[in-house]
């Protein structure tokens, strides 16, 4: 038997792609069956090709494109054609809509596309500032590109796309993308171009959650980083002779991280074909454009606390940076871990473009140097970002657009060196560049998408090296979990081609998370694929260049992400590696394809559904059929005896072997006797030719043989508790807004003591759904749900609902709605209790919401019940005697297959007997034997009942069937016996009464009698013999007959006989098909079929063919035609429209023609060959000739322009310029304009008509305004001029002075000047403004500079002057202090002077210079002389009082200038003194007094008071013991750690100490844990020092107490009203706390007089989280509750 083990895992890796519409996959519009290819060859405006590129490694062409109406695409339409180097198509995904036009309900924009930004803005809560348009292209689309206007990081491109939906038709709408500027999301938007609603939003961000929630990323206050090279690319295709790469210390290829490899310095690690200019190349040419890890391929940088840095190499390029791998905020290693990022993004870009990602398929560079592609596209790789820890995500736009990475951090390990991680997040821009083509990016968005499947495949395929193998366990992202190297992985298993460790196959995506958990289960299997060709071809380390097993399956899976559907599926992902595979090799690796997928379930019965759901699919194992491979049935139960017809092997025509088994010869099925084999697993061998290496050999598979004992009840066993089942799987729709329901019915009728009901049900979001359970009486419980929505987002319900269980019906948002084995009902099932189960059972859904189909997959009613077994009765004779068979002390047998027998009684045997002695109740001994020998015992209860009544008894023999013409004499059928309680010799007689029946059968009822010699009542019994037929009669029926058709005649006369016989009777022939003997029987076959039934109705048929062969041949007549080609230059004909006619002797003939359809291309006349084949295969044909003409005149669309005048006044159109999408059904062959040159003269509007001719010669015109503008400004040029003020102070200036040459396109200019006059105000440069006019109004300026001098200096005149000291000491001049009248002849702009300031170190004559500025900057200087004497003035001393601050000495000294509060008079030399300077610890807390004298220049003093507060400025320390562990055996009394000295305490003043605290005080008795001990200290100065260490108390009542404390169980959780507190071991509870989040206790209840159940009231509780500890004598439990 094959087991696959299913295993319910917890996902820790959980990425998310969102989608902000609720899915629709139920009702989708038809698929149109119109040829994609010949839309192609029409060039049509029904298409849009979104990107075609031919693949350099297969040299297959991949066209990607979508339904269009006039030209604008049509959102979820996406198709794609792929034809080898020949042009055949060899893969086509044809998603085109049928009768898309009928469901158009706009099409004609109202909103602009900055509209449609503002509309979008409104709706998201956007603050749009500086919207500008930056670039419009145009056409049908309008494509348009805006700057970010405050809320994208990247620039807006906008353009028209209809959307589709089934509710509102196909609207027109604007395409909007959006990378936010508050966080990591990329949003694609389509906006409805009427209304301004958002109809779909997509994320392009792939966002990986390792161990917590994403947030939200601000890049608001980070350098604007440059995205675009400003100057234009050259496209060059010449490799620099030396690229000068650089050298790189990091964790190179194929280190996958720190965890498995040390950094290296990497020389020169580029590669010439991928990068060949190096990575530090940006224009095609040799030598580096940046020395930092900026280039070509990427731009690594950092997004945390430095953002937009990133590390220099220099000009040697030279990255070789000290690293620490743990991280920190102190250290964190930014230059080598960018440089490491720098790297890996380089290394995946060249390698990956060695299998096919590549410039022309969408690869991320900024030049692409010719090769194709769009370009301008490097990815930004964002290192330590900021946004968040323990994630990474990659936002990949459309081609053209450059992709984001961000790495994050998560504890002390950067994301940024794990390699594996890097390469997974570049992995998503890889598939979703090449899934669906390089020009759409939401092709990955469906529930069964690969995407990280893909990234993960890439990141071992990049990290596997030469001594790996299949079977090793391969984790992800143990770098950045912290896991270790051997450590947990991020996914459910680790990666291994050993089932044992990674047992995934395709079912698993139906539990598994979305989408890492499906992608997990895709890589797995595309790891065994790689893993199959290395087996076969071998590992080649070489990763870029290789031949290996290796190489060969990088190259598939890469070439097959361009192959496959947008929104595939595993199973199309499989098909698309298998079809690159045929293009490639020729299918050279099938056979290791198909076995690597088959073996994981997706083998070639599989079935995908649709890839929009991940639960609608169905896994098999089995290989295509013309593969060898042999899967047999999977058990036999080996009583069921000897089987026949087995097989299983393929292709057909081998031989089967093993133990029991008897090859059929026939090379397609065996014979298999399980008793030859035994019990136990059996192998049997299929010997046939590989389909894979056309060698022979033997292929085997196990049968399980089972033997299993009987599994009994004995009669008399009392109460049983019994379960029973009944199960249906209707299939059953579930209709949009309606109620639907369906009905199981149960036979047995017993009643219920407990009900469970089990669904499986496929529905997205399942809180539309009401679901209810009616019983046949009536009683009715909605199970689900009650009317409320609940707000279950979530699908699917797939689970079992007990009113037992411990999980309250909470909704999970994930693919399963109520992923936990069981759940409580919405309203409890025991509404149920003691209904009785007959009858019909309604399970009754109702939807409550469009859109969301689903079925009811199958649904079980699981039900108790108890069955009271009583004892045998058992009754004696006459005789006081009874025999009682063996069987009839069974109450019940079950047996998996064959049959048993019975033995009772002691010893044991077929019959059992009792006498009188036995009355009462009674133990019999019960054995059941299989047919297999396995035997199982019990012992039953008879209850002996003795025989009161007395008289006679006759006994008959058994009834009896006989067949017919079989003795029915008592010698043959049996004599009855009689006993009497008086007599031994009573008389037997018989008396038969015959029914008959049909033919030669009879029912013969004899009756028995007997009487004894007591003249009891005569005892009777009857015995019924049954004579039957069950021979069938025989039948006689011809050979088959075969005929022509007789002379002239479309049927032939045939004659016949048919006979019968039969052993017991006569026989009747019925005739039930064909005709009858002499018929003239038509052309072709007639089956003749016969019943020959005999008189008790059994029945025999035969049958025989007659054939009759027609002779007579039909004629073929055409006749020539000639059709119009319609608009969309398709035309197509029917046989009938070229038939003229045949004549027909017999049979209607199958008319076909070679050619139906017809195109642009098949313009002219064509030959048609029409033939008519008659049933009989005569064929007869002509040829007609098709006329195909092309009548409809092209549709011809002007579009009004303007033009602009060139700097020589000329402006040239062209008819393309006109032409505003103009259309032929089949092509435009050419378009002309009258008018395709302006001058000057043509200034204004001009009207244009333009000429559409097609390839016909059809004609069409249409007339256009053409605005010719002279939009070149008249070129003004300046020149700059020097002028000099003259006498009075002035200049003046012209525009000639100025002008320096201005012209213009079209004739004279002139000018006008401001200003052209200037005074000393004027003096320097002076910017004045020429403006120059055309003859059109068009005005250009340009600016010159115009420099004024003033060269004269000033007059500087001084005077000496004496000042004195003030109250201060201190005296201040100013410089018109010692100015003697100082003059200029404009305007003097300032004075100044060196000294102004005066103390007693100036006292005497002092020189001071006065210098003088005019307003131009000319200067003169004088000296005057301020002699500086001291005043004498009365002293006063101000005090002020201060703090001391004692320092760690204990001690503090002052100055007597601290204490001067601004004292006056004082002498300029020791003018201050104090009578105490130094301070002390007993000075603390007492204020100290201080004399303060001021003493003037005369000697005079004066004093003052002031009081000094001394402070202690260090605060004391203390040292905690370290964490302890103790043993109690009980709570353990915790000691006063400050007085066993375990805490030390210190201080600068230790004596003034007065505070010890410890918590929990001394003394405390700390129970069984883990508890947190706080001590604090305090000195007199109210400084603290506080520290804490662990204590853990270990009870020596051992662990099973923590066992105990663990059943405790708290319920409902979550709660509204009241909680129950289960007990079940009857623990001595003490109390239950229950806190809040913040710590407050909020409800005490003492529990130590409580039961095994005790409730708590919770109603007065807020809605929210509480924790609730529960002590008992064991110790303490905490638990998590959720009150809603």
């Amino acid at each position: 038997m094959k087991i696959k083990q299913i295993i319910q895992v917890l996902v820790v890796l959980f990425c998310v792609q969102l989608s902000a519409q609720k899915s629709d996959n139920k009702k989708q519009q038809a698929t149109s069956s119109i040829s994609l290819e010949k839309l192609l060859q029409q060039k049509s405006n029904a298409i849009t090709i979104t990107h075609q590129h031919t693949s350099s490694v297969s040299g297959i062409k991949h066209i990607y494109l979508r339904q269009a109406i006039n030209g604008i695409g049509v959102y979820g339409t996406e198709s794609s054609i792929h034809t080898d180097a020949s042009g055949k198509t060899i893969v086509t995904h044809n998603n085109f809509k049928k009768n898309l036009s009928n469901t158009i309900t706009s099409n004609s924009p109202s909103l602009t596309a900055s509209g449609a930004i503002y509309a979008l803005a409104n709706s998201l809560g956007y603050s749009i500032n500086g919207l500008e348009e930056i670039a419009y292209e145009g056409g049908p689309s309008k494509k348009t590109l805006f700057n970010g206007g405050s809320i994208s990081e990247n620039e807006i491109p906008a353009k028209l796309l209809y959307n589709y939906s089934k509710k509102t038709g196909t609207r027109i709408s604007w395409e909007l993308s959006i990378k936010e500027t508050t966080g990591s999301d990329w949003w694609n938007f389509q906006v409805d171009a009427v209304t301004g609603e958002i109809l779909h939003k997509e994320n392009w961000t792939v966002s990986c959650n390792i161990l917590g929630d994403h947030n939200t990323h601000n890049h608001s206050n980070n350098p604007k980083l440059e995205n675009k090279i400003t100057a234009p690319l050259p496209q060059s295709t010449e490799a620099a002779a030396s690229a000068m790469v650089g050298n790189y210390n990091v964790y190179a290829m194929p280190v996958e991280s720190p965890n498995y490899g040390a950094r290296t310095l990497v020389a020169n690690p580029d590669n010439a074909t991928a990068s060949p200019f190096g990575w530090h190349d940006t224009d095609g040419s040799a030598g580096p454009e940046y020395t930092i890890t900026r280039g070509n391929n990427t731009h690594a940088y950092e997004d945390g606390d430095n953002p937009g840095y990133s590390p220099n190499g220099g000009a040697g390029l030279l990255f070789d940076f000290p690293i620490n791998e743990t991280y920190s905020n102190a250290d964190q290693s930014e230059d080598a871990v960018i440089t490491n990022l720098f790297y890996w993004n380089n290394i995946i870009h060249d390698v990956v473009y060695q299998y096919g990602f590549d410039e022309a398929s969408g690869n991320f560079q900024e030049n692409n140097y010719g090769n194709g592609g769009a370009g301008s596209d490097y990815v930004n790789a964002e290192a330590q970002d900021g946004s968040g820890t323990c994630n990474a995500n990659m936002g990949t736009p459309a081609d053209g657009g450059n992709p984001t990475m961000q790495m994050y951090v998560c504890g002390s390990r950067d994301g940024d060196l794990d390699n594996g991680v890097i390469i997974h997040e570049y992995g998503h821009g890889i598939s979703n560049r090449l899934t669906g083509g390089a020009g759409a990016a939401g092709c990955l968005g469906n529930e069964e998408q690969m995407g990280e499947g893909w990234s993960d495949y890439y990141a071992l395929m990049m990290t596997i090296e030469p001594a790996d193998a299949g079977p090793d366990a391969r984790p992800i992202g143990t770098w950045l979990t912290g896991s270790g190297p051997d450590g947990a992985s991020i996914r459910t298993y680790d990666y291994s081609t050993d089932f044992t460790v990674n047992p995934h196959t395709y079912d698993d995506i139906m539990t598994e998370s979305i989408p890492h958990g499906v992608g997990s289960v895709w890589a797995a299997m595309l790891w065994d694929m790689t893993w199959k060709l290395i087996e076969t071809e071998g590992f080649d380390p070489d990763t870029y260049n290789g031949s290996g097993g290796n190489n060969t399956a990088l190259l598939l899976v890469t070439e097959a992400m361009k192959l496959q559907p947008c929104s595939p599926g595993l199973v199309d992902g499989r098909d698309a590696i298998i079809a690159a595979d045929q293009a490639i090799y020729g299918g050279a690796h099938l056979c290791e394809i198909w076995e690597a997928f088959a073996a994981r379930g997706l083998g070639f019965s599989a079935d995908q559904g649709s890839s929009n759901s991940r639960s609608d699919g169905t896994e098999a194992f089995d290989l295509p059929p013309t593969f060898s491979s042999f899967e047999t049935t999977q058990e036999v139960c080996l009583a069921d005896g000897v089987q026949t017809g087995l097989g299983g092997g393929a292709p057909t025509g081998g031989v089967y072997s093993g133990l029991g088994v008897t090859d059929d010869g026939n090379g397609t099925t065996y014979t298999f006797d399980p008793s030859i084999a035994g019990s136990g697993a059996v192998i049997i061998g299929y010997a046939i030719n590989d389909f894979c290496t056309g060698l022979p050999g033997t292929l085997t598979d196990t049968i399980l043989v089972t033997d299993q004992a009987p599994e009994i009840i004995c009669k008399g066993a009392g109460v049983l508790v019994l379960n029973g089942i009944a199960q249906d799987t209707p299939g059953l729709i579930i209709e949009d807004l309606n109620i639907v329901s369906t009905t199981i019915n149960i036979s047995q009728n017993v009643a219920i003591t407990d009900l469970n009901l089990r669904l499986d049900i496929s529905h997205t979001y399942v809180e539309d759904m009401i679901i209810t359970l009616t019983s046949p009486g009536g009683t009715a419980a909605s199970v689900v749900y009650n009317g409320a929505a609940n707000g279950c987002s979530g699908d699917n319900l797939i689970t079992l609902l007990d009113d037992e269980s411990i999980n309250a019906l909470v909704c999970n948002m994930g693919g399963n709605a109520f992923p936990e084995v069981d759940y409580m009902p919405s309203n409890p099932l025991s509404i149920f209790n003691g209904e009785f189960t007959q009858g019909d059972w309604t399970l009754s859904i109702e939807d409550t919401f469009s859109s969301d189909q689903g079925v009811v997959n199958s649904w079980a009613l699981e039900y108790t019940y108890e069955f009271d077994s009583q004892p045998l009765d058992v009754f004696l004779d006459i005789t006081q005697n009874a025999t009682v068979n063996a069987q009839d002390f069974l109450e019940s047998v079950a047996l998996a297959c064959g049959g048993y027998s019975t033995l009772a009684g002691t010893p044991l045997d077929t019959t059992v007997s009792f006498t009188i002695t036995d009355v009462g109740l009674t133990n019999v001994a019960l054995q059941v034997t299989s047919d297999t020998g396995l035997t199982t015992t019990c012992t039953a209860i008879a209850n002996v009942i003795e025989n009161t009544t007395g008289g006679q008894v006759i006994t008959c023999p058994d009834d009896i069937t006989v067949n017919c013409g079989e003795d029915t004499s008592p010698a043959s059928t049996g004599t009855a016996t009689a006993i009497s309680n008086c007599s031994t010799d009573s008389v037997v007689t018989f008396n038969d009464t015959v029914e008959a029946t049909c033919g030669a059968t009879q029912i013969i009822t004899r009756t028995w009698t007997a009487q004894d010699a007591c003249e009891n009542p005569v005892a009777t019994c009857i015995q019924i013999i049954t004579v039957v037929d069950q021979t069938p009669p025989v039948a006689i029926c011809p050979a088959d007959i075969t005929v022509d058709t007789d002379l002239n005649q479309c049927s032939a006369l045939v004659e016949y006989e048919v006979g019968g016989t039969d052993s017991c009777g006569s026989v009747t022939i019925t005739q039930i098909s064909g005709l009858v003997s002499g018929s003239m029987f038509p052309i072709g076959d007639t089956l003749n079929e016969f019943e020959i039934e005999d008189q008790c109705g059994n029945i025999t048929e035969c049958s025989f063919v007659v054939t009759v062969v027609n002779n007579n041949a039909a004629q073929a007549i055409c006749q020539d035609i000639t059709i119009a080609l319609d608009a969309m230059g398709m035309a197509s004909i029917t046989p009938s429209d070229i038939y003229g006619g045949t004549v027909i002797l017999c049979e209607t003939p199958d008319i076909t023609i070679d050619i139906d359809s017809f195109t642009c291309d098949n313009i002219g006349t064509n030959n048609v060959t029409l033939s008519v084949v008659d049933p009989s295969g005569n064929i007869t044909s002509c040829v007609a000739v098709v006329t195909v003409e092309d009548t409809i005149a092209p549709g011809v669309i002007c579009q009004n322009i303007t033009v602009a005048l060139n700097s020589s006044g000329v402006a040239n159109i062209t008819a393309a310029m006109i032409d505003g999408g103009s259309t032929d059904n089949c092509a435009v062959e050419t378009a002309s304009i009258d008018t395709t040159s302006f001058d000057c003269s043509n200034v204004g509007l001009n009207i244009v008509t333009l000429t559409v001719t097609d390839s016909s010669g059809n004609t069409n015109f249409c007339t256009a305004e053409v605005l010719v503008e002279d939009t070149l400004p008249p070129t003004a040029i300046c020149q700059n001029i020097t002028v000099e003020l003259g006498t009075d102070g002035t200049a003046t200036i012209s525009s000639a002075d100025i002008d320096n040459g201005s012209s213009d396109n079209c004739g004279e200019v002139t000018y006008e000047l401001t200003p052209t006059t200037f005074d000393c105000s004027n003096i320097g440069s002076n910017i004045v403004n020429l403006l120059v006019f055309d003859s059109n109004g068009l005005a250009s300026e340009c600016f010159a500079t115009v420099t004024v001098l003033d060269t004269a200096a000033p007059t500087a005149i001084c005077q000496d002057i004496t000042i004195s000291l003030d109250m201060d000491y201190t005296a201040t001049i100013t410089p018109a202090n010692i100015d003697g009248g100082s003059f200029d002849n404009c305007t003097l702009s300032n004075t100044s002077i060196d000294i102004n300031t005066f103390d007693c170190s100036n006292l005497g004559p002092n020189t001071v210079t006065l210098t003088v500025t005019d307003q131009n900057g000319n200067q003169s200087s004088c000296e005057a002389v301020v002699t500086v004497i001291e005043g004498l003035n009365t002293p006063i001393a101000v005090c002020q009082n201060i703090t001391v601050t004692l320092d760690e000495d204990g001690t503090g000294t002052i100055l007597a200038s601290a204490i001067d509060a601004g004292s006056l008079g004082a002498r300029c030399v020791d003018a201050f003194s104090i009578d105490i300077d130094t301070f002390s610890c007993s000075d603390i807390g007492t204020l100290v007094e201080v004399e303060f004298t001021v003493t003037n220049a005369a000697g005079d003093t004066d004093s003052c008071i002031a009081y000094v507060n001394v402070i202690d400025g260090f605060a004391p320390e203390i040292t905690c013991p370290e964490d302890q562990t103790v043993t109690s055996d009980g709570p353990y009394p915790l000691p006063d750690y400050f007085a066993t000295g375990q805490a030390v305490v210190t201080d600068n003043c230790l004596d003034l100490i007065t505070v010890f605290n410890q918590n929990p005080v001394a003394g405390t008795l700390m129970p069984q844990g883990v508890h947190i001990i706080s001590l604090s200290t305090q000195d007199i100065s109210g400084f603290t020092a506080e520290c804490e260490f662990t204590l853990t108390v270990i009870d020596n009542l051992g662990t099973q107490n923590t066992t105990a404390l663990r059943t405790i169980k708290v319920y409902p959780n979550p709660a509204n009203d009241v909680i129950t507190l289960s007990n079940p071991q009857n623990i001595n509870l003490r109390s239950v706390s229950i806190y809040d989040m913040t710590g407050r206790l909020i409800i005490t209840k003492d529990l130590q007089a409580a039961s095994q159940q005790s409730t708590i009231d919770i109603s007065a509780l807020q809605s929210g989280n509480y924790l609730l500890f529960i002590k008992s004598t064991y110790g303490q439990i905490t638990k998590q509750l959720l009150k809603e």
